[in-house]
Order: C-alpha cells, then structure tokens, then sequence
C-alpha cells in the first residue's frame, strides 16, 4: 500500500483512467478504479491532461464550481488546567463551550468585522471551544489539558489580502483568547503553557485541495447540494473519465469529517463493478 505520495497526474488511456502518477515520477497502476478526494478543480484542472476531457466540461470546471468566501481561524492551546466556566449553574462546569449569540450577531461574528477595519475594536470572534483532552486524556500529559478554539473567518482580510493573515493571525488569537476567557476566566495567560494560530491562508497552504481555505471543498447552497454537487455531471460520483469517481467532500453530503461522501461513492463504485455490497448486510 502506498500512502504520503504525492500525486502530480492521473493517468487516462482510451477515456478510462488507469493509474496515477507521483511526483517522483512513478506510476501505480489500478487494478480496478481511481477515486479523487481532492478538489474538483486540482482533479481536472492539474492532474488530468486538458486532452483527456470535453472542453465545455472543463470550462464548467474553471467558471461554476463555487467557494465559500470564509473559511476557519484556529487557536490551538497548551494549558495547565481545565477551564471552569461562570455557567457552571446551568452547565457542566468543565463542558466546552459556545458563547451565544442572537442571529444578527452571530452573523457578524462569522465575518469578525474583518471586512471592513481589521484591527477595529468592534472585532469580537465568538469562537467555539473544544476541550477534547477531557474525554481522551492521551492527548494530554498528566497535569495538562488541550484546548481548541474555532472560528469563522474570511480568506482575505480587508487590509493585505490573504497574506495579511501571516501578520494578523496572532493578534486575533489573542482575541479569541480574550472572548474564551469572558466565560472560563481561569483559563490566565499563568494557565496557558503556549498557543499557536491557524489561519485560512495557513489551511490553503497546509491543504492546496482546500481552495481559498474552504474545508468543505465547495460552496453549500441551493444550487449545489443532493445530486447537484459540485456539478451536476458529477452529482453521482462519477466522472467523464471511466473509471475515475469523486469521493470526497466535493460531494453530496459535503463536509464535516462524516465519511458519507466515501461511504457514497462507495455504493456507486460497488454496483459498477459488480461487487457485493457485504457491509450493507451489517
């Protein structure tokens, strides 16, 4: 089995793909299929010849497949204890936690006020916090917790563009910090062993299949879910190349790490090929 290959081209002999080849210049042959879980425009646009697809296919490609215009900010933190938070009357007191926010704010929260002056005081995130070390102590040494802090953010900023996020990024983790503490106020810069930011611009670096930050590989809309997405050509997982699916969040259900776009394709992939569907009998 191969695994940490990067693969610059898929191979396509008589309209069917064949294999895959990696940047060091060697070619894995497919016994049987070839499934993408990259973007659709790094599938088409990078590792397939423009030959080996229609034109008008390709031009849907480059002019309809839309991405969101946000993306995640992230804090990762290393921390002495957990945090304790003012709600612990109505909540567990070691329960991560959301600060709430009536719709409107919660929609300006989502744009972080980036839009307009960055450094503005009106900034205010509202970042979701995960404790995850409280259910999985293996993340943590004895003594220590982990922490998580998420937040919505734009791709580009206002001010710079994208690659503002290099000189922004730790000056609004420490405004996420700050939102956090307004419900945990334990969690003091004593209580914090060190942190450190992702930004969107890091996820596009980090991720190339994740195009302007977007971690679910494509724009959610009305236009775009069920059998429509990303396009309606590749609404059933396959592909204008035989033998060649898409299998990832590009496709119906989209994001958030729940395998069902795999576990889809899977279902198409097993019928074309004839193979009985075992696990449907589980």
């Amino acid at each position: 089995m191969w695994s940490d290959a990067e693969v610059t081209n898929v191979i396509v002999d008589g309209n069917r793909a064949v294999g895959v080849r990696t940047a060091d210049g060697i070619e894995i042959n497919a016994r049987k299929v070839v499934a993408s879980t990259v973007s659709v425009e790094q599938t088409f646009l990078e590792f397939v010849d423009p030959g080996d697809i229609p034109e008008e296919f390709a031009h849907k490609v480059k002019t309809e497949v839309a991405h969101k215009d946000w993306s995640l900010f992230s804090v990762h933190l290393a921390m002495q204890e957990f945090p304790e938070y003012t709600a612990a009357g109505v909540r567990s007191r070691r329960e991560p936690g959301v600060g709430g926010e009536p719709g409107h704010r919660v929609d300006r929260s989502a744009r972080c006020g980036l839009e307009d002056d960055p450094r503005a005081d009106s900034v205010e995130p509202r970042p979701n916090a995960a404790v995850n070390s409280l259910y999985d102590p293996d993340r943590r040494p004895p003594g220590y917790s982990t922490g998580l802090l998420r937040q919505f953010a734009p791709f580009a900023l206002a001010d710079g563009g994208e690659g503002a996020w290099d000189s922004m990024g730790r000056w609004y983790g420490q405004k996420c910090i700050d939102a956090w503490r307004r419900y945990a106020p334990n969690v003091t810069d004593d209580a914090i062993v060190d942190w450190s930011v992702f930004t969107p611009h890091d996820i596009a670096r980090k991720l190339p299949n994740m195009v302007k930050g977007d971690w679910m590989m494509g724009e959610i809309s009305l236009a775009n879910m069920l059998d429509q997405r990303p396009l309606p050509e590749l609404g059933q997982f396959r592909t204008p190349i035989e033998g060649l699916y898409m299998a990832g969040s590009t496709q119906h259900p989209h994001g958030f790490i729940t395998f069902g776009p795999g576990y889809n394709a899977l279902q198409v992939i097993a019928e074309d090929l004839d193979i009985d569907k075992w696990w449907a009998r589980i």
